[in-house]
């Protein structure tokens, strides 16, 4: 049993994240909250946008593409993420083991707390 709680310690969804979507490890766990790893990106955008673009009609029309190219991503993985869920769920449900379920709400409850922190 101590092997796999160390699986469920190594456990990350950034981790798991960089998996299914590129094959690989990530390089390095993201710091910060959601908001604000969104936060600093939608500052890096806007700084050269702001740069780029003198014209704040021609800059307005340029970020109404981008957020309506970040929104279809937004949307798309939503519903990945989603079916991904759903079909891990059925996974763990199948597996009929209390150990499994005991495991996952003692485990992964408190990192999931404190991904959810704004």
């Amino acid at each position: 049993m101590n092997c796999m709680n160390k699986v469920f310690e190594r456990l990350d969804i950034q981790c798991i994240r960089e998996f299914l979507l590129y094959g690989c490890d990530p390089h390095e766990i993201e710091a910060g909250s959601y908001m604000e790893r969104l936060e600093i990106s939608e500052k890096a955008m806007s700084t050269m946008l702001d740069g780029k673009f003198s014209d704040k009609n021609e800059r307005e029309k340029v970020a109404d593409v981008i957020y309506d190219y970040a929104n279809a991503l937004e949307r798309v993985h939503m519903e990945i993420g989603l079916q991904c869920g759903a079909i891990l769920v059925t996974q763990l449900l199948r597996v009929g083991n209390a150990y499994s379920i005991v495991s996952v709400n003692t485990l992964l409850a408190p990192r999931l707390k404190n991904r959810l922190k704004p």
